[in-house]
C-alpha cells in the first residue's frame, strides 16, 4: 500500500519563470501546495493525524477538487487503519487521474487486506463449530484404532490358549439384507444407509423405522463378538429455532445417533461396548437438501460396520 514515506508527487524542481502573469500565478500555487503536502505529510508520519488533516484543509481550499490532496488522505486513512474511508478517497482520486498507478496500487492493496480479513472472520465466526469436528474426527479415529487393538502374538501361544490372528484391513464377512437399507462396502468398512429419514423433526424415531432397525441389529447378533458399529448422527439444514434443546445441528445429531444405539441394544443382543457414536450435523449430508424431500432424508444416522480382530 502506498505510505507516508514514498515521496509526495511532484519530484522534480518547479520551474516558475514566465512571463506570462497568469503562469507565474499558477506555478506559485502549485510550489505552495508541493509545500504543504511535504508538511501534512512529515506531520502524518509522525502520528500526528489530526495536525496534518487540519493544516491540509485549512490551506488548500477544495481538498476534494485536488487528487494529490485525496491521496494524501488516502494514505492517512489507511495508516489509521480506516480502509474504507481510504477506498473512497483513492476511488474519488481516480476519477479526477484515471491513469495514476499510485491510486490504482492503493486500492489493489486495500483489497488485498479485506480478503484476508473476509477469512480471518470467517474462521474466528466458525471456530467452535470447527473444534467441534476436530474433536469428534479425533474421537472417531481413537475410537477405530483402541476399538480394535491390534493383538499380534508372534511367540508359541501357551498349550491350552487359542493363537488370536487379528484381521481389521478387510470388511466384516456378513450380509445385511433389509428393505430400505442401502448397503456398501468402503476399504475395510461396510456402510450402512438409510434410504428414508429414520427421523422426524426431532430425535424421535418413526414407527416403521423402529421396526427396520430392530430387524438390521438382529441381523447383525451372530457377528457381535467381532464388530464395531460407528452411529453417525446427520440433519437437514434448517438451523435451530433459537430456545431449542439443542444447541445446534451438530448436538442434535449426536442426540439422534445416540437414540439409535440405544434402540439397538435395547431390542438386541448387541451389547453396548461395540458402539461408538458421533455427529457430522448438517455437514456431509447423505443427501443435497435442494427439496424437503430430501431434507426429510437427511434426518437420520448412517452405520459403518468395522471388524474388531476378535474371531
Amino acid at each position: 500500500m502506498p505510505s507516508l514515506d514514498d515521496d509526495r508527487q511532484d519530484k522534480g524542481t518547479i520551474n516558475i519563470s514566465t512571463e506570462n502573469p497568469a503562469d507565474i500565478k499558477t506555478s506559485v500555487s502549485r510550489l505552495l501546495l508541493h509545500i504543504v503536502l511535504f508538511r501534512v505529510a512529515t506531520l502524518a508520519r509522525h502520528g500526528h493525524y489530526s495536525e496534518a488533516e487540519s493544516l491540509l484543509k485549512g490551506t488548500v481550499g477544495g481538498v476534494e477538487e485536488t487528487p494529490a490532496c485525496l491521496d494524501l488522505l488516502a494514505r492517512i486513512r489507511a495508516q489509521q487503519g480506516r480502509l474504507l474511508e481510504a477506498k473512497s478517497l483513492w476511488t474519488q482520486a481516480l476519477v479526477l487521474d484515471p491513469n495514476n498507478e499510485t491510486y490504482k496500487a492503493g486500492l489493489e492493496c486495500i483489497e488485498r487486506v479485506q480478503s484476508h480479513s473476509l477469512w480471518l472472520t470467517w474462521l474466528v465466526t466458525n471456530f467452535p463449530f470447527i473444534i467441534r469436528l476436530a474433536v469428534i474426527i479425533v474421537i472417531f479415529f481413537a475410537g477405530f484404532f483402541i476399538g480394535g487393538n491390534i493383538l499380534n502374538f508372534n511367540q508359541s501361544p501357551k498349550r491350552g490358549v487359542e493363537k488370536i490372528v487379528v484381521k481389521r484391513d478387510v470388511p466384516p464377512d456378513l450380509k445385511v439384507t433389509v428393505p430400505g437399507i442401502s448397503v456398501v462396502t468402503e476399504m475395510n468398512e461396510i456402510k450402512i444407509s438409510f434410504n428414508s429419514g429414520l427421523f422426524g423433526n426431532g430425535i424421535e424415531i418413526t414407527p416403521e423405522n423402529k421396526k427396520l432397525l430392530t430387524t438390521f441389529g438382529k441381523q447383525l447378533e451372530t457377528h457381535a463378538d467381532h464388530i464395531l458399529l460407528k452411529v453417525v448422527g446427520h440433519t437437514d439444514n434448517i438451523p435451530i429455532v433459537t430456545g431449542s434443546k439443542y444447541k445446534d445441528n451438530l448436538a442434535l445429531g449426536m442426540a439422534r445417533a445416540t437414540i439409535v444405539a440405544e434402540h439397538l441394544r435395547t431390542t438386541t443382543k448387541l451389547k453396548s461396548d461395540i458402539f461408538l457414536i458421533g455427529s457430522l450435523g448438517e455437514s456431509m449430508a447423505p443427501y443435497p437438501n435442494d427439496t424437503p424431500e430430501n431434507r426429510a432424508r437427511n434426518r437420520t444416522v448412517a452405520i459403518k460396520i468395522s471388524n474388531t480382530g476378535k474371531r
